[in-house]
């Protein structure tokens, strides 16, 4: 019985280093698959996982691809490993959007042809701190024809305690996090591509400025990206002390959004400023032929900034001055909630641009510690200047707007709060309720338009 026992024991040491000899055998035994990097042939053809690997080294050794053509042949598992993304360093420094060629200066992305020809990348995770997160990190060339799947993206970016300080104003010690399914940041071309997985960051930094940015496709398209025939299916959740930014498209938008779609819950938790927005959360482009289907929150868990506020919108959460919105839905209940002010929208949060030719259909709920805004159709609405004027024509609101606020309370069925001389709505109509409450204080209600002021002071 004594040899049986060695036997047994012996076979199984055997069958445990054969285990590990083709898995790396991780802390408390846990094994995570390893997969061998296989450089891709002349062709471009992208046949195994060890090509997608070799790619990925590649690009984040510093080889950007420029104008090189590549094709996925074969639907391919990457099974369960850890996903280095394309492009995942750091920028090393901020600049703004409208300056691509100089952040193209920086860093590593991806500027070749990707063409996922139908097939599909699955059974992949991230869950390693990097600026830019997704199966790109950044991307300045044209990633098409791809479905990803069956995959997570959960970042926990822990700098240290939570809190504000004033240095977050000057933007010191910053911490940045962009994750999006298929890029975490995009400058070129994303065509007829999908994104079926859940995305959740979390973001905090030492009482400093901490800034999470998610998407189900992309974090941020920037002025010169193009987003177009896409969709996303999985949740979006983001979290950081001072701002926090989520959405089923793109959390920011520079550039063009055509004819895309979600479908998932969207979440920005903060201690300061949530953004949400069921397609986009932050706009300064064009969303054209668009909608959203998912559910739609902005948190303020814990106040930690006198002048916090939570911005969602069923398709947005904020179109500003230069954001155009035309032909698209919004069907998702949304929710507006904590800290001072609650700006609550059944399309947009709020709106200081154009939008054209749409409709919200969810129920709105705003609810502050100060200004609670809601509107069926858009929270608030406002434009103090002639050369940027704000339009909203040839629209509609079906759901009903609520809002509890404890000094004040705004709930109009199309607008909650409009504000300035050129926020002009033309063609438009409210099919909804819209209900007011403040526990001490002003409470303003209309099936309309809540509140107007044209007058600046």
């Amino acid at each position: 019985m004594v040899k049986n026992i060695l036997k047994t024991a012996l076979l199984f040491v055997v069958f445990s280093a054969l285990v590990c000899a083709l898995f790396a055998c991780g802390n408390g035994g846990e094994v995570s698959p390893q997969i061998v990097a296989e450089e891709i042939p002349e062709s471009g053809e992208i046949s195994t996982a060890g090509h997608l690997v070799w790619l990925s080294n590649r690009v984040n050794g510093g080889e950007r691809f420029f104008g090189r053509d590549f094709t996925l042949v074969n639907d391919i598992d990457l099974l369960g490993i850890e996903w280095i993304p394309m492009g995942s360093g750091t920028a090393t420094q901020y600049i703004d959007a409208l300056y691509v060629d100089a952040e193209l200066d920086y860093g590593n992305y991806f500027a070749g042809n990707f063409n996922g020809n139908g097939k599909k990348i699955t059974n992949f995770k991230i869950t390693k701190e990097y600026e830019y997160v997704g199966f790109f990190g950044r991307n300045a060339g044209t990633i098409e024809n791809l479905a990803i799947s069956d995959f997570f993206i959960n970042v926990d970016a822990n700098h240290g305690i939570e809190g504000i300080s004033d240095e977050w104003e000057q933007g010191r010690n910053m911490i940045m996090v962009f994750a999006g399914g298929i890029a975490g940041r995009n400058y070129g071309i994303i065509d007829n591509c999908s994104s079926n997985g859940d995305i959740k960051i979390s973001v905090k930094n030492v009482g400093r400025h901490s800034f999470a940015v998610a998407g189900g496709i992309v974090a941020a398209n920037w002025v010169t990206g193009t987003i177009k025939n896409s969709h996303s299916l999985g949740s979006v959740q983001s979290f950081a002390d001072v701002e926090s930014v989520s959405a089923g498209i793109a959390g920011g938008n520079y550039g063009n959004i055509l004819n895309c779609y979600a479908n998932g819950d969207i979440t920005a938790l903060t201690h300061s400023d949530a953004y949400a927005g069921g397609l986009v959360s932050r706009n300064h482009g064009t969303v054209k032929d668009s909608h959203a289907t998912g559910n739609v929150k902005a948190l303020i868990q814990k106040q930690l900034r006198f002048n916090s506020s939570s911005f969602a919108g069923g398709l947005m959460a904020g179109n500003w001055s230069s954001g155009i919105i035309d032909n698209c839905y919004a069907l998702g209940e949304v929710t507006a909630s904590g800290g001072v002010n609650a700006f609550a929208g059944g399309l947009t949060g709020e709106c200081a641009g154009k939008i054209y030719n749409s409709r919200a259909e969810g129920n709105v709920l705003s609810e502050a510690g100060i200004n609670a805004v809601a509107g069926g159709f858009s929270g608030t609405f406002n434009s103090w200047s002639e050369e940027k004027s704000a339009l909203i024509e040839n629209c509609n609101a079906f759901g009903n707007a609520t809002a509890h606020g404890s000094m004040r309370a705004y709930a109009g069925g199309f607008v909650g709060f409009l504000e300035g001389a050129f926020s002009i709505v033309r063609d438009s109509y409210a099919h909804g309720s819209a209900e007011a409450n403040a526990l001490e204080g002003d409470t303003y209600q209309d099936p309309w338009i809540a509140f107007v002021r044209i007058i600046e002071y």
